[in-house]
């Protein structure tokens, strides 16, 4: 797409939305309906792409993809009517002459940026989010996941008018040009790089800015910790999608007293869930291009490994693997792993472990992952270490409920969306107040 005609669709959008259509709560529930069963009745489709871009499985794509949009969409039909109307707020003495209200207004044009990692999920999901707020929508997919990305794409185009909702293909300048002369709303999902780069491109028009990135979201065992129940836990979240998931455990930190506990656990889920070999396993998932393979691959020569390791050059595929004794100046310890690889670090006491997270926490993850029975030293540690989304004795699943907000903090991210928060991160709160002192 030329910017000449990216210009001509903006506009197309701008006077469609002025015509007041998308603030009719039965239209967003209309688009919100032809969405869920365009998803449903093509979910086959889907997956096969999937499949070929990414090695999900079809389980897979269901559970981590297309389930959590399909809820989110249940979520919108119940409630949306209740959300939309204005709220009354309480006076103060010195407004007691005075009504005063909260209304939901859409902000106008949303420009959706999605990564490769969940295109489905975390495209759609924010894309209900806009359309539940009466928004106008632009989408740009990841040009990672071709198969996805073009059959995604010719299915929405070919279902919904472009003046309400198109998936455009333009490259990185052009996108720029977008967000800095038409965009009301830009909500970028991926790295912390990119998300400065679209925040100081979004300060031209001074248009609303969400951010869901990512970062190095520690995860700790503590003693009395249920060791079988944290390793499974730990092995189904960090190797899911081979890794490749934004709130994946990106490290582990075991006591001296549990290390060979948990080591021999992790290995025994790791070969429970992929196999005596993984590589030969087609339900395990492939790593998305060579870039990021061969990055991934650089790092199994900064550690000591106790379990996998192996690739293939191939497929793009590399093991589940646990790494341990990691050197000083290793990328390990500075990058986002985003992959299939656990470092593990050893504590010898409570004392022992804060001092080693308040050195290596610098900034705020997405998640922060405790497992124990001890709930008050949870709550400690939780309260010493901000994170955009925590949880205690489990991973990843804080994000299946759209009842609780989901988003990073400061580096990790900015705003939060799902259900609720959804609604109010793609509108504005515009008060209003009516005076009735004659």
């Amino acid at each position: 797409m030329t910017k000449n005609e990216l210009i001509t669709l903006c506009e197309k959008q701008k006077n469609f939305y002025k015509t007041l259509k998308t603030k009719d709560i039965n239209f967003r529930l209309q688009q919100l309906k032809k969405l869920y069963k365009l998803l449903y009745s093509n979910k086959l489709n889907i997956f096969k792409c999937l499949k070929e871009d990414l090695g999900k499985t079809y389980k897979e794509s269901y559970t981590s993809e297309l389930l959590l949009c399909l809820e989110e969409i249940h979520y919108f039909i119940k409630n949306l009517k209740k959300l939309s109307k204005r709220r009354k707020i309480e006076n103060t003495i010195k407004s007691k002459n005075i009504k005063s209200f909260i209304l939901y207004e859409p902000l106008g044009l949303t420009y959706i940026i999605s990564p490769f990692n969940y295109p489905l999920q975390l495209t759609v999901v924010p894309l209900i989010d806009s359309i539940a707020s009466g928004n106008v929508n632009l989408i740009k997919l990841s040009e990672k996941t071709s198969n996805f990305t073009k059959y995604f794409t010719n299915l929405i185009n070919e279902n919904f008018p472009e003046e309400f909702l198109k998936i455009i293909d333009i490259d990185y300048e052009t996108s720029d040009f977008l967000i800095s002369n038409f965009v009301d709303h830009v909500f970028f999902t991926g790295s912390t790089k990119v998300g400065h780069h679209i925040m100081e491109i979004a300060s031209n028009s001074l248009c609303k800015v969400s951010l869901e990135l990512g970062g190095k979201s520690p995860c700790v065992i503590l003693d009395d910790a249920n060791i079988e129940q944290a390793c499974k836990r730990i092995i189904y979240g960090k190797y899911l999608n081979a890794g490749q998931t934004c709130i994946a455990v990106d490290y582990l930190y075991v006591s001296e007293n549990k290390y060979k506990e948990v080591l021999a656990n992790l290995e025994k889920y790791i070969k429970l869930f992929y196999g005596e070999n993984p590589l030969k396993n087609e339900n395990y998932n492939k790593i998305i291009d060579a870039s990021a393979f061969n990055r991934l691959k650089s790092y199994l020569k900064q550690g000591k490994i106790y379990f996998g390791g192996k690739t293939d050059d191939k497929t793009n595929r590399i093991e589940p693997t646990i790494l341990f004794d990691i050197k000083r100046d290793s990328k390990l310890n500075e990058d986002e792993i985003f992959g299939p690889i656990l470092p593990i670090y050893i504590y010898k006491d409570y004392i022992e472990l804060i001092k080693e997270l308040d050195c290596r926490i610098i900034e705020k993850p997405l998640a922060f992952y405790i497992f124990t029975n001890n709930l008050k030293q949870a709550k400690e540690i939780l309260n010493r270490y901000s994170s955009g989304t925590s949880a205690i004795n489990d991973t990843i699943m804080q994000i299946v409920n759209n009842n609780v907000p989901f988003g990073g903090v400061n580096y990790s991210g900015i705003n939060s969306y799902h259900g609720k928060f959804g609604f109010e991160c793609f509108s504005h709160l515009k008060s209003i107040t009516y005076n009735l002192k004659k």
